[in-house]
């Protein structure tokens, strides 16, 4: 039997990061040395991640050449030092991602992939073009809370919503590209419906897997989905840092303009659903 891709095409800022580590470390997984390969975002919208195909994976390669002529690379480095120069050749010969994921299958792995929460971004020409690679491609999409996943994306970047004096900032980023459409889950699943078989896509919430009671349910889930064997973390997800809680003046601002994604999101998963999004339907929503 064949091994079988999947992909995790994000959300950006749930998570994404910790489940990577997971897939590198399981034995039945074949995963991509570098978490985010960027390759279907950098070509199907090249309006938000053409960066991906200029020097972003070019200057990752140098400081790893230049770390292996001063101490020697880890292991690890040295699979990162390969799968950067397949990225890079993608640029030109689109046959080199799967040639990348065949090179590194083994005998014993049953699923390869990787995950780039950009890939939510796609549209369905994206979506067209990994299942023309893959025509059964399993999607893997973690959801987390618009408001808390809206904020903790403003402040992976500017460091001014510390201060708690840049509600223009945070109105006026609401509708930029970068920051919505990572946060319209609609889109996304809508988008993806239209595309593949529903029961190739496995939607899980954040607030799930980040909780201790939790935890073991959603891997089990996540292994289920993947027919593998289920595999105790070596470490345990932690949520985020509170020391910048969302203050409820902008938390009431971007659940209005999320509310939509709330709505759709309650009215097809309204037995999963997590209590903060209820909390804020029921808080905001009159």
């Amino acid at each position: 039997m064949s091994a079988q891709y999947f992909v995790g095409i994000g959300a950006q800022r749930t998570g994404t990061t910790w489940l990577a580590n997971y897939f590198s470390h399981h034995p039945q997984v074949c995963f991509s040395a570098i978490k985010e390969l960027h390759y279907f975002d950098a070509i199907y919208r090249p309006d938000l991640c053409s960066l991906y195909n200029k020097d972003h994976f070019t200057t990752q390669l140098k400081e790893i050449k230049t770390k292996m002529n001063v101490k020697g690379l880890t292991l690890e480095e040295s699979l990162q030092s390969a799968c950067l120069l397949y990225r890079i050749k993608m640029i030109e010969e689109k046959e080199k991602y799967k040639e990348y994921f065949n090179s590194i299958l083994k005998p014993e792995h049953q699923v390869f992939g990787e995950i780039t929460p950009s890939y939510s971004l796609l549209n369905i020409n994206g979506f067209d073009a990994i299942l023309n690679l893959y025509p059964n491609a399993k999607f893997i999409f973690i959801l987390r809370n618009p408001c808390d996943r809206y904020w903790s994306h403003l402040n992976l970047h500017d460091n001014r919503f510390e201060h708690f004096s840049a509600i223009e900032q945070v109105i006026n980023c609401l509708d930029n590209p970068q920051y919505f459409l990572r946060t319209d889950y609609k889109r996304t699943i809508t988008t993806l419906s239209n595309t593949i078989n529903y029961d190739n896509l496995l939607l899980l919430f954040f607030e799930h897997l980040f909780n201790q009671q939790t935890l073991s349910h959603e891997l089990q889930r996540i292994t289920n989905f993947l027919n593998i064997d289920y595999i105790n973390p070596d470490i345990n997800p932690l949520n985020e840092s509170k020391k910048n809680p969302l203050p409820v003046c902008y938390r009431k601002r971007i659940f209005q303009h999320y509310r939509f994604v709330y709505n759709f999101v309650n009215q097809i998963l309204p037995k999963q659903i997590p209590e903060s999004w209820l909390d804020d339907l029921n808080a905001f929503s009159s």
